[in-house]
């Protein structure tokens, strides 16, 4: 078991495991929105 695996335990990991996917996505919105300057986010 990893180190993740013995901090949360193995149900957690599991469910951490599961929902990576939306996380990266998520992430990958952040790069996009941190990349638009002050006057863009307003429009």
């Amino acid at each position: 078991m990893s180190i993740f695996g013995k901090i949360f335990g193995f149900k957690n990991w599991k469910k951490l495991k599961k929902i990576e996917p939306l996380v990266k996505s998520i992430n990958k919105l952040e790069e996009n929105f941190s990349a638009l300057s002050d006057s863009e986010l307003e429009a």
